[in-house]
């Protein structure tokens, strides 16, 4: 093969992985948990961490959520949507057997409309406990840069 030819065929198939890989992202997510989040807003002392990763060729997302100092053990955990921050919604993804542990850590695949959502900051995460039936701390999952392509 010439040297010519030999370029063309390595800038062809390099064009083909570049495409594919254009297509296919790790994107990374976040939240941080308190009581101030809630709605309607609560006083607890607890705090929270969220982090996920969400594969857009798979739709799975994949997440760790960390929780401390609640006013007693969490009864559930969930991602509500779609919401902008200081609104409600219903449950998405819900993850943890009863009385959930921190870490909770597991992965989800998605629809094609919740990552919509999750893309536009849309969801958020909460833990519940018995003194906050309703959320005793909320975080707004928000998006970071993308992490990394993948063929």
């Amino acid at each position: 093969m010439t040297n010519g030819l030999q370029r063309r065929a390595f800038t062809a198939v390099a064009f083909v992985f570049l495409s594919i890989t254009a297509h296919a992202a790790i994107e990374r997510y976040s939240a941080q948990l308190s009581g101030s989040a809630v709605v309607p807003p609560n006083q607890s002392a607890g705090t929270g961490t969220f982090a996920a990763t969400f594969d857009t060729e798979t739709m799975v997302l994949s997440f760790t959520l960390r929780f401390q100092a609640l006013s007693g053990p969490a009864t559930a955990t969930h991602i509500h949507g779609p919401a902008d921050k200081g609104a409600s919604a219903g449950i998405v993804v819900p993850f943890g057997a009863n009385n959930p542990v921190s870490p909770v850590t597991g992965n989800a695949t998605l629809t094609s409309e919740q990552a919509r959502s999750l893309h536009d900051n849309l969801l958020y995460v909460d833990v519940h406990t018995s003194i906050h039936p309703g959320g005793e701390i909320r975080g707004q999952i928000v998006g970071k840069a993308k992490a990394n392509s993948r063929p």
